[in-house]
């Protein structure tokens, strides 16, 4: 059976949409005017003259700290009909997916696996960790706002871009967000509460109406200690007629350092995954520190280009990756691409690596929070 992978092209609307419909809406029909691309770029798997596979690709970005951002693919809308199932149809799509995409200029690829094991066979591997937090109202904390609290339109996102960005540079893996970023998250539906002056941290949310429920918070954000118990603050008050109050955290969670208590539960929850397209590339984009030098050889059966061997120096004044002797670290795509964000005790795994490139390796890329507030 031979499987043609390709972009989407309009000849291919009705059958796109067929897929989508089958997987995601228990095979109702989208309707004619929600037919569009709004945020991403659809490409099709293609048998006998049958579109049998879909997916999408937005275009984001990914945080490796304070030290770069990369251009990030963000891999979503994966589906297959049906009947055309374990027949290597998704297969197909993500090992197509892979070279095309660093040949478009994506340095990273990111996506949340139905199965992790399943996308772990093309180079992806999940990486940090997001808790649920939900915390019983009579177990939250009393404690008052530190800064002055104020409501804000919907449509006046730019107001909350300085703290989202301070916010997303503390972590690894996190897309800082343009006009159509925010065009995503935002709505008329939502609710957004800001303190300070200028602002130091957000909350997005849908006021439940109905007493003795769940409040559910879709988005906290902060750029500062005070900043966050501010907003904390200010959702114990929206939460005073509720049973519980719900939200996500990076993990190490600030609110289980510093507010546990009994009744008070944080479970690890949507897990994403992601995969480095571009070795030489994410290397040579980070921030020099003067790190040093180490040797890396990287096992990765879809880009040859990324195996190396390469000599990674860090001189002070700017990061280089050239072809190296083979000397120094050898792994799988898998392990570095977690080692590179920072996921803890990824270069640990690493076995039968000269001890001296992996202590200077770890002052490339130090273990640090990985994160990510977007879903698709």
């Amino acid at each position: 059976m031979e499987i043609d992978v390709r972009p989407f092209e309009e000849r291919d609307r009705a059958g796109f949409w067929h897929v989508g419909d089958m997987t995601y809406r228990d095979g109702k029909v989208t309707p004619e005017e929600e037919r569009v691309f709004r945020t991403t770029t659809g490409f099709v798997a293609e048998v006998e003259g049958k579109i049998a596979g879909i997916f999408s690709v937005l275009d984001l970005t990914c945080t490796r700290g304070d030290r770069a951002l990369l251009k990030c693919a963000g891999i979503a809308g994966v589906a297959v009909l049906p009947e055309y199932r374990h027949l290597g149809v998704g297969s197909a799509m993500m090992r197509w997916s892979i070279p095309y995409l660093k040949g478009a200029g994506y340095q990273i690829a990111s996506l949340y696996g139905f199965r992790e094991s399943f996308y772990r066979k093309f180079g992806y591997e999940a990486a940090g960790l997001r808790h649920k937090i939900s915390v019983p109202t009579h177990r939250l904390p009393r404690i008052k706002p530190e800064l002055p609290i104020r409501k804000i339109g919907w449509d006046q996102h730019t107001l909350l871009q300085d703290c989202h960005e301070k916010f997303a540079r503390q972590y690894s893996g996190m897309n800082v967000r343009d006009e159509k970023h925010w065009g995503r998250v935002l709505n008329d539906k939502k609710t957004i509460y800001v303190v300070g002056d200028p602002i130091e941290a957000y909350a997005i949310l849908e006021h439940k109406i109905d007493f003795w429920e769940a409040q559910w918070v879709n988005e906290v954000g902060w750029s500062t200690p005070a900043g966050y118990r501010s907003i904390l603050a200010l959702l114990t008050q929206i939460c005073i007629n509720k049973s519980a109050l719900e939200w996500w955290e990076p993990w190490p969670s600030p609110y289980i350092t510093q507010f546990l208590d009994q009744g008070v539960s944080a479970c690890m929850e949507r897990a994403i995954m992601y995969r480095i397209l571009d070795v030489r590339g994410t290397i040579e984009a980070l921030k020099p520190v003067g790190a040093g030098q180490f040797g890396l050889a990287v096992v990765d059966g879809l880009i040859p280009e990324n195996r190396g061997p390469w000599s990674i120096t860090d001189d002070g004044s700017r990061v280089s990756c050239t072809q190296g002797s083979g000397d120094g670290i050898s792994t799988s795509i898998q392990l570095w691409t977690q080692a590179y964000l920072g996921h803890e005790g990824a270069l640990g795994q690493v076995l039968d690596s000269p001890a001296n490139h992996v202590e200077t390796a770890l002052k490339f890329v130090p273990p640090g929070p990985v994160y990510c507030m977007e879903f698709f």
